[in-house]
């Protein structure tokens, strides 16, 4: 029940409920245990038997102890109350908001129905995308960045950090971080192609085109050339992600294995692949495409089986069945290592923050759509960072052996 003690803010809750669910039979009740004095209970009262009679709300009243009381106050003429607070219906600004960008000739015909959507929901004083109503000026600037991110998504561009893309772009280097979900909507509804998965997050769809908080260099673990010249010898080797593609294996390997984490890739890299048997490769997380095209054709070069290490989670399995389809196209298998259900039961943990759901069925016929349709309708949302296993030698036909880490 809603009790106020300003007639005023009774009046605004009202509107706001009008706005958002329509015509219905809208109450409010006044507070007679909350005012501060009698004075401020006679002003609240009389301003509501004036708005009475202005025609703008219907007062239910009853005596009680010899004297009046308002049951409640039910809204009857939503104008009357608008013009007593001097307030525009939410309709109307929404629709004065949203003309700037609906006049713009810059942009695809496809914006016109994503406003309208947009326009319904400001309309009725509910956030469109983590945008509240009225973030016309916020809206215009993440669809700039949508539109930037799809002239990158076909141009393959370089890899480049959230600040400096987005001041390139809207002149405000945190547009970016403030408005990633919005301008994420906003790229898969105007520029689907730009979107490599539409169940992917804000963050790994960024990652995809390139665009990362801190741009990570491509490292890699295993006997290579750089256009035909060999590195010294050392654990791995970094370069710059878009000269990866120039990288050779030197010799032939038992194994290539992309790794998600980067304490996980360096440990492998010391500990299990120093004698250079395997082509072990950092995704850095969710890889960029300029990355994830050199880490296809280093795969295709090896001509080895290929494997994928990553956390146990709704992210680490994401990226396992993205680097699986890209693989998929050239026709390379990806079998999972240290990634299984037997693993996550053993030493998994629950996530203890709120997580995106996997969908049910929407891994398809991978290798991981078991684990993937187990985690999905796991009540318990049990998770398995891979920091938390040693490292192993994957072996083709075989997940590797499973072998918790010391601290475990």
């Amino acid at each position: 029940m809603r009790r106020f003690t300003d007639a005023s803010a009774l009046v605004a809750d009202l509107l706001d409920r009008h706005e958002a669910r329509g015509g219905v039979r809208l109450l409010a009740h006044v507070d007679y245990h909350g005012f501060r004095s009698i004075a401020d209970q006679d002003d609240c009262l009389a301003q509501l038997q004036a708005l009475e009679r202005a025609g703008g709300v219907v007062l239910k009243s009853e005596r009680s102890d010899g004297a009046e009381r308002i049951l409640h106050v039910r809204l009857a003429d939503a104008d009357v109350l608008y013009r007593h607070l001097g307030r525009s219906p939410a309709a109307r600004a929404a629709a004065a908001s949203l003309a700037g960008l609906r006049g713009r000739a810059d942009l695809p015909d496809s914006l016109a129905p994503l406003l309208d959507e947009v326009q319904d929901r400001w309309s009725r004083n509910v956030g469109w995308s983590l945008l509240r109503p009225g973030q016309s000026e916020a809206l215009s600037r993440a669809v700039d960045l949508a539109a930037a991110l799809a002239r990158r998504a076909n141009a393959g561009a370089a890899a480049v950090d959230y600040r400096t893309f987005s001041r390139r772009t809207v002149g405000d280097s945190k547009a970016l971080e403030l408005l990633a979900t919005a301008v994420v909507d906003i790229l898969a509804r105007l520029f689907p192609d730009a979107v490599p998965d539409p169940d992917l997050e804000a963050g790994e769809v960024l990652s995809s085109l390139g665009v990362t908080r801190l741009p990570q260099p491509f490292l890699a673990s295993g006997a290579l050339t750089l256009d035909g010249h060999a590195f010294p010898d050392m654990p791995y080797v970094g370069v710059p992600p878009e000269i990866a593609h120039r990288l050779t294996p030197a010799r032939p390997v038992d194994y290539v294995l992309t790794i998600e984490n980067h304490t996980s890739f360096v440990r492998h890299a010391a500990e299990i692949n120093a004698g250079k048997s395997g082509l072990v490769i950092y995704t850095g997380g969710f890889p960029a495409r300029t990355s994830l095209a050199a880490m296809v054709e280093l795969a295709m070069r090896a001509g080895a089986p290929v494997f994928h290490w990553g956390d146990i989670d709704p992210g680490g399995l994401r990226i396992f069945v993205h680097l699986e389809r890209a693989l998929r196209e050239r026709g390379l298998p990806l079998m999972p290592h240290l990634m299984d259900a037997g693993l996550l039961r053993s030493h998994g943990q629950p996530a203890g923050r709120p997580t995106r759901r996997l969908p049910v069925g929407k891994a398809g016929d991978s290798a991981l759509g078991a684990l993937w349709d187990m985690m999905a309708g796991d009540p318990a949302g049990l998770e398995l960072e891979q920091e938390a296993l040693d490292p192993s030698a994957p072996r083709p036909g075989r997940t590797g052996r499973i072998r918790p880490a010391a601290s475990l």
